[in-house]
């Protein structure tokens, strides 16, 4: 990808390793994140409106929604200095 000039991050990582969903769990995730850019895995989705194409799948979706969005994971971010962003600004 480097060699063809491709904007890429530096890393990729799954944010919920195994199906822990814990928030304190992805909160430490990102308070230690290296220097650089690092793209989380996440497939966040909101249960009712999945479960007939997700099946089991919806409510494991959901617990990483409900994660991503606690008040202590966007406070892991802005304690770690953390930018967020999109493929454009890489």
């Amino acid at each position: 990808v480097a060699d063809k000039h491709v904007p890429h991050p530096d890393r990729f990582w799954e944010a919920f390793p195994a199906g822990n969903n814990d928030p304190a769990a992805l909160a430490r995730l990102i308070s230690s994140l290296p220097d650089g850019t690092t793209e989380l895995l996440t497939h966040p989705a909101f249960a009712e409106g999945c479960r007939r194409y997700l099946g089991d799948k919806a409510d494991r979706r959901a617990a990483e929604l409900a994660a991503l969005c606690d008040p202590a994971v966007r406070q892991a971010v802005n304690d770690a200095g953390v930018e967020l962003v999109n493929f454009r600004h890489l």
